[in-house]
């Protein structure tokens, strides 16, 4: 299963949507800042005002022509059958691209009130005035600055750096910014990914030229399907020749130790000893890791031509980002650190303050805050209280080691001073600052606090149990003894994880039906394991041999290739009953993805108490797990993690899945796990009710969307839902001739010039549960797909009201309801 455009179509697709959100295609190249502004000694130049204003004439231009173009074209089809519908959209189309000149003129002579980086670039340049003794210190101050505002899933560029700035919306990033999946390499390497795997072939001993694949740092032997270990050629004897997939050859052991011409002499005589005719299904590796990141090196034979070796790179990335066994952003800003200068520290008897005035400063601040908004209160007082926990885990003792560190306790020092001095600011704010600035002054608040976990460490990877067990308070109190908990680097991890335990637990390939609702990811990476079927296929035997199942009560966005007539919450306990009724005893694992749904869930406490005696027997093993990326960070995208548990007897088959608890290729970093216990210990209530809020915002835009929007056959769709649904998208359909382009330049610029010229920021950025708005496209030969996810600001809701009430009008309403729309009474 896949899109079914090729990957350049889509990207063709893409740029159209860009161009027209004005990223200035030509011309983009002179606006693009320096994306390392400290090399920089002027982030504006005389000469780079000259430029922009050119781009922003020639930008302007060429859309007052296309909004003239549009508007003839919508005169034209009023002596036609499609006036209606050809014609609404002709008239959108030029009110937006007249709104897109309009803006882009407005720019022309304007200096650059504000530079993305800039925050990025003052920790920088603060960080610099650390002293730092020892290497250990060294990269402590290394890790720090790369880590200030980096995501796992980033911004566009253009967006940032061009367009939110024409309607006054500063957005501060991370120079390396992209609005890339830092897990998922596949699909496209980010520029840190990239610039890693070059820095790091330069110190290690085979050809620059042979492919290196980013890895957790662990054994990956064993989520592979035909992995071997050699300790010499003569090993190779026993390595099976016909198989359904790549044969991987570790050759670690007969390499250790080498470098240079040995090495290469090496790896010469070990292919000597293959025979030519084994080269097209084998592939050779070498295991590496440095600063506790793995990566597989691949050796290509003399005799591969570089489309084989292109091949043989592809399935290693590939398998390793599917399974979600690639390093992740966290561990990628470790690896290889640059050499910093030593800084001596000065000897200078600065008083520091104490952890009880800290404490003080903090309880002060939370009593000054008296806004009623919702959620501007949520994220003030979660970040408080993330704060307050972390000072209340720090021992005095502990405290009191770091602050004796010249380099951790100015660390720490200007960390709190800067938190102290955002949250001041936020407390100063006009109470009628949008949300967004509020949350974006939170975002460096919450980079602060990386820097006081990455120091302080007061949790460890046994704590997170603990902490979780007491957060779930739905489980029934008899199951609770048989609950076991970890938190894995992601879901796609977790998926991994469960895959193997089953298939050790069965000594073979496991059985798979997946729900209606199951993430396609998960789909996906269980097809290259075995053939998963869909319920509402599956036979009666397929129910009698099921081993495992996939489900999830929430809906997820169904991919491109699946046309859904509505989402609905995925009827779990039907499911699990008919396969208890046909299986005759056979213990069954079901694999449950509460990615969206709330921590402490009902639904998933209900289900565990329905099949409690099917637990307590033996017959049924529940996994529950959820991508903790987004709606456990506060939307801020700073952390790596997976939360994890399961509940299932103590009986002797179960054994398989105990390795899934502390398995080292699963398990996230350090700096994460920190995150996360102190977010569930000290934020849990208002992780949950950051879900709800999105979840109620969803729901309140969707009981106000036209009926017509969600009749099949509107050229312009959202796919219904059910009521019992805890919403957190919408499924934007377009479809008709040229649904690529209509999608991208209606349906997309609708919602982004809408949004943006009324202040509400809206970026495209994958995933979801951000707390600013955001959306995605795909697009296929039927349909162009917009995925869309409201933040967690009520404020927004009437604004995407008002944007579905004009989208529905390019379904055929009158010519005037449209004018009355676009243009609002003055």
């Amino acid at each position: 299963m896949g899109l079914k455009l090729p990957s350049a179509k889509r990207r063709n697709m893409k740029r159209i949507f860009y161009l027209f959100i004005f990223l200035f295609v030509s011309t983009a190249g002179s606006l693009e800042p320096n994306p390392f502004p400290h090399q920089a000694k002027k982030i504006e130049t005389l000469a780079s005002q000259v430029i922009s204003g050119a781009a922003y004439l020639g930008t302007g231009a060429a859309f007052l022509s296309v909004s003239l173009l549009a508007r003839m074209a919508c005169t034209v089809s009023y002596f036609s059958p499609w006036h209606a519908t050809l014609g609404n959209e002709c008239l959108v189309l030029s009110h937006l691209t007249g709104s897109a000149a309009h803006y882009a003129f407005s720019q022309i002579g304007k200096k650059i009130s504000y530079h993305p980086f800039a925050s990025w670039e003052e920790n920088r340049l603060g960080l610099a005035q650390i002293p730092a003794m020892t290497e250990t210190e060294q990269k402590l101050l290394g890790f720090l600055e790369r880590r200030f505002l980096a995501k796992c899933a980033g911004f566009y560029p253009f967006i940032v750096n061009h367009v939110a700035p024409i309607f006054g919306i500063s957005v501060q990033t991370h120079p390396e910014t992209q609005s890339i999946y830092a897990r998922d390499p596949r699909r496209t390497a980010s520029h840190t990914y990239l610039e890693r795997v070059e820095k790091w072939k330069e110190v290690l001993p085979q050809p620059r030229s042979y492919p290196l694949v980013l890895t957790r740092p662990a054994d990956l032997q064993e989520y592979f399907p035909f992995y071997f270990t050699l300790k010499s050629s003569d090993d190779f004897a026993n390595v099976p020749r016909k198989t359904h997939s790549p044969i991987v050859l570790d050759l670690t052991e007969i390499l250790k130790g080498e470098s240079g011409e040995t090495w290469l002499q090496a790896w010469e005589s070990f292919q000597t000893a293959i025979p030519k005719t084994s080269h097209p299904y084998v592939l050779c590796v070498q295991k590496v890791e440095q600063d506790n990141v793995g990566g597989l090196r691949l050796l290509p034979f003399r005799s591969q031509s570089p489309q084989e070796i292109e091949k043989g790179y592809r399935y290693l990335l590939e398998w390793i980002s599917f399974f979600g066994l690639t390093a992740n952003r966290i561990e990628l800003d470790r690896l290889l650190l640059p050499a910093r200068p030593l800084i001596e520290t000065t000897g200078s008897s600065q008083m520091t303050l104490s952890k009880q005035e800290r404490e003080g400063h903090l309880r002060k601040l939370g009593q000054k805050w008296q806004l009623t908004h919702p959620q501007k209160t949520l994220m003030f007082r979660g970040t408080l209280s993330i704060l307050e926990g972390l000072l209340e885990k720090v021992s005095d003792e502990h405290w009191t080691q770091v602050m004796r560190c010249p380099t951790q306790g100015a660390l720490v020092e200007r960390a709190f001073d800067r938190i102290e001095q955002e949250l001041i600011e936020i407390l100063e704010k006009d109470p009628k600052t949008r949300f967004f600035a509020i949350a974006s002054e939170l975002e460096k608040v919450h980079a602060e606090i990386t820097v006081l976990l990455e120091i302080f460490s007061p949790y460890k990877a046994a704590d997170f149990p603990v902490i979780y067990h007491e957060v779930l308070s739905t489980t029934p109190q008899a199951l609770r003894p048989l609950a076991s908990y970890s938190i894995h680097a992601s879901g796609m991890t977790s998926m991994t994880g469960v895959l193997q335990a089953v298939k050790k637990m069965q000594g073979r390939a496991p059985y798979i039906l997946f729900g209606e609702n199951t993430y396609y990811e998960c789909v996906t990476i269980g097809d290259h394991v075995t053939h998963c079927i869909p319920v509402e296929e599956a036979t009666e035997r397929d129910w009698q041999e099921v081993d495992l199942l996939l489900a999830q009560f929430n809906p997820a966005l169904k991919r491109i290739y699946l046309t859904p007539t509505a989402y609905k919450v995925e009827p779990i306990v039907d499911m699990l009953q008919k396969a208890f009724a046909t299986r005759g005893g056979k213990p069954l694992t079901l694999a449950l993805d509460c990615t969206i749904d709330y921590i402490d869930s009902p639904r998933v406490g209900a289900l565990l108490e329905a099949f409690q005696d099917e637990i307590e027997s033996g017959l049924l093993n529940v996994v529950c797990y959820r991508s903790g990326l987004k709606f456990d960070l506060f939307g801020m995208d700073n952390y790596c993690g997976a939360p994890f548990y399961m509940i299932h007897s103590k009986a002797a088959h179960w054994a398989p899945f105990d390795a899934l608890l502390d398995a080292p290729a699963l398990v996230t970093d350090p700096l994460s796990v920190n995150w996360f216990c102190l977010a569930y210990k000290n934020a849990a209530p208002y992780l949950e009710q950051y879900r709800k809020h999105i979840f109620d915002n969803t729901r309140a835009v969707l009981d106000k969307i036209p009926p017509r929007l969600f009749q099949e056959g509107s050229r312009f769709r959202i796919v219904p839902f059910d009521h019992e649904t805890d919403l957190s998208f919408f499924d934007i359909k377009i479809t008709g001739p040229g649904h690529t382009i209509r999608g991208s330049t209606l349906a997309g610029g609708l919602l982004y010039l809408k949004c943006m010229e009324k202040g509400v920021p809206i970026f495209y950025r994958r995933s979801i549960g951000f707390y600013h708005s955001n959306f995605a496209m795909l697009f296929s030969d039927e349909n162009a797909t917009i995925r869309l996810t409201l933040g967690i600001d009520a404020d927004e809701v009437p604004l995407f009201i008002e944007i579905f009430q004009l989208m529905d009008t390019m379904n055929g309403s009158p010519t005037e309801l449209l004018i009355e729309k676009l243009v609002p009474k003055q």
